[in-house]
């Protein structure tokens, strides 16, 4: 026999008081302190990507400001001589000003919750040398990435 035929076993069934549910009232108090706890924090992210810095340099940036106030990063940044200081700049006033615009937070209650950098790709180059014999070296680029939380 065909089984389309087949009387089917759900036909008894009521399908909307099948599936609900009645709330209690300590169901609420639950999914209320759930809430509390699990309440969404904002968080910003901006990225820049093929930096022409090597990664370990960007690093040692990184180690100095990483438990800062972007406000504050950006004063002890601007008092640095190391190369990437312009590119992180760049990147955290790009975080703050979207943080502030599109999600309209304060500027001073933002925090740092990542800073990361990751290596990008080479760009491989030689240098002419005795004989005819080139000796290459490379470019190292990097990807930053900021995560702001307010």
């Amino acid at each position: 026999m065909y089984r389309f035929l087949l009387p089917k076993k759900w036909w008894g069934t009521d399908w909307v008081n099948l599936h609900q549910q009645e709330r209690s009232e300590d169901t609420e108090k639950l999914s209320q302190e759930n809430y509390r706890k699990h309440k969404k924090i904002m968080e910003i992210k901006a990225e820049a990507n093929h930096i022409r810095v090597s990664t370990k340099k960007m690093e040692l940036l990184i180690r100095m400001i990483k438990d800062s106030s972007p406000s504050v990063v950006l004063e002890k940044i601007s008092l640095l001589n190391k190369s990437g200081v312009e590119e992180l700049a760049k990147l955290i006033k790009s975080a703050i000003s979207s943080a502030v615009n599109n999600f309209k937070l304060a500027e001073d209650k933002l925090k740092i919750k990542e800073l990361s950098v990751r290596p990008a790709g080479l760009m491989k180059r030689f240098r002419a040398a005795s004989r005819g014999v080139g000796h290459s070296y490379k470019k190292r680029m990097s990807h930053i990435k900021i995560i702001l939380e307010g």
